[in-house]
């Protein structure tokens, strides 16, 4: 086992996913996966993102485990451990939207909704690790304003589970003109920014989101 874990990227996952698929096919089982956290952004979301782990739960369990382990004997970065299904106590249930975006003989992965990603990001309220990912997914949902997150994320999750200074990181956040947001084009851009820049050649006067 690898004391530090690499970052994986959006082609590193899928990756993984074709082997742990190639896996439990071999051994004639058929899984399913719900991704949630940094590698369900990173597959779905943007390609900007990267992850240390899979956040996911998934069934058979035991299986899958034992799939997951034998991949990870290939790979001298990878740990034992790169799916964790740690944060389960901490879902909201079932996500209605939630979307299939891998699926191949062996293993099916659904991907949760911007919306219930974002509800989870705002309840933990980690500003120093979460706050570009809420901007994003704020964004994806359409939202500019502090209700509007609120409203999200009391679909999910009880209010007297919502601490009060949620309220305050959303502000911080929505108002932060150094985070990169999605533009209308898919390109990004800085929230203070009224025209698509970064992407060299690209001169459509792309607006984002917010301005």
């Amino acid at each position: 086992m690898t004391t530090h874990k690499p970052l994986l990227d959006r082609s590193a996952l899928v990756r993984l996913l074709d082997e742990l698929a190639a896996e439990l096919h071999q051994s004639g089982i058929t899984a399913e996966m719900f991704l949630v956290g940094g590698a369900a952004i990173t597959l779905a979301y943007s390609t900007r993102r990267a992850t240390h782990d899979l956040d996911c739960v998934f069934e058979p369990k035991a299986d899958v485990y034992a799939a997951a382990r034998r991949v990870a004997e290939r790979h001298d970065d990878l740990d034992d451990d790169w799916l964790n299904d740690a944060m389960k106590a901490y879902l909201p249930g079932e996500d209605p939207n939630a979307t299939t975006i891998y699926d191949r003989p062996g293993l099916q992965v659904r991907v949760a909704s911007p919306e219930y990603l974002l509800a989870m990001k705002v309840l933990a309220a980690r500003m120093d690790r979460d706050a570009d990912d809420i901007g994003l997914l704020a964004d994806l949902c359409g939202l500019s304003t502090i209700k509007g997150v609120l409203d999200v994320v009391e679909r999910f999750y009880p209010t007297h589970l919502i601490e009060t200074r949620v309220q305050y990181v959303i502000e911080e956040i929505l108002n932060d003109p150094s985070l990169d947001h999605a533009a209308l084009c898919g390109k990004w851009m800085k929230i203070a920014c009224t025209t698509c820049v970064l992407d060299m050649g690209h001169t459509h006067g792309c607006r984002s989101k917010r301005t």
